[in-house]
């Protein structure tokens, strides 16, 4: 409360505006945990602003929007479970992620057992967008057959990224949430910056996956010709 006052008292302090940010953060994790995610997510949207490569920001995004994807019917949440798609990958490959799960258990994580609880959320994705695409119809289905396709991509570019030499500050993330971080409206400098950082340091094939038809080469990739040629179809009008 004392620093909720300062800030509005006095909000150009140093001491202001370094606790700020945190200030937010408790804000949105006390709304999250009262069910309020639209409210959480708008704050952490605008903590993501300041801070693109903030995993621990990251992780509250994707654990709200799980959230509020699981509490609702999946008509009603389509968005969410986009933004646990363009947000969660980042984190799951996020050396810092696995470095805070540390420090804050005090427990070692050795990389087989990171490896094996990666794998495992991932497939919870799938296994969640699979299971609203087969118990809806019509185009709540299509959009979570759509919504699986770029789970898999998002997950090999990050993947991908996750292997090479990084840019300073830069993270390893696919193409939803640089488009999310990087949008003319509703992203930030800050975003275009690691949008432009990670498109530069990725090699032709990672480009190419990260390019607008991407998704489709992804596809082509993975065998799925079938599913290729009717998105490019239905892309084409």
């Amino acid at each position: 409360a004392d620093v909720d006052r300062a800030a509005r008292l006095e909000p150009e302090l140093p001491a202001v505006r370094r606790a700020g940010p945190l200030l937010r953060g408790w804000q949105a994790l006390a709304l999250s945990r009262e069910g309020r995610h639209d409210e959480a997510l708008a704050i952490r949207f605008e903590l993501e602003r300041a801070v693109p490569t903030d995993v621990r920001n990251l992780q509250c995004i994707a654990l709200s929007a799980l959230r509020a994807g699981l509490a609702d019917e999946p008509g009603r949440t389509a968005a969410m479970w986009h933004l646990v798609c363009g947000t969660w990958a980042a984190v799951l490959y996020s050396p810092d992620f696995w470095a805070d799960l540390e420090s804050r258990t005090a427990r070692e994580v050795w990389p087989e057992q990171i490896r094996a609880a990666r794998d495992e959320q991932i497939r919870r994705v799938y296994r969640e967008l699979r299971e609203r695409a087969a118990g809806t119809e019509g185009a709540i289905t299509a959009l979570y057959r759509e919504l699986e396709q770029r789970w898999s991509l998002e997950v090999e570019v990050t993947e991908r990224l996750a292997r090479i030499d990084l840019p300073p500050g830069a993270l390893a993330c696919g193409p939803m949430l640089l488009e999310r971080v990087a949008d003319p409206e509703t992203g930030s400098d800050a975003g275009r910056e690691l949008a432009a950082a990670v498109r530069a340091a990725a090699d032709p094939h990672t480009g190419e996956l990260l390019a607008p038809l991407g998704l489709f080469r992804h596809l082509i990739d993975t065998g799925r010709l079938d599913e290729a040629v009717t998105g490019l179809t239905v892309r084409a009008g």
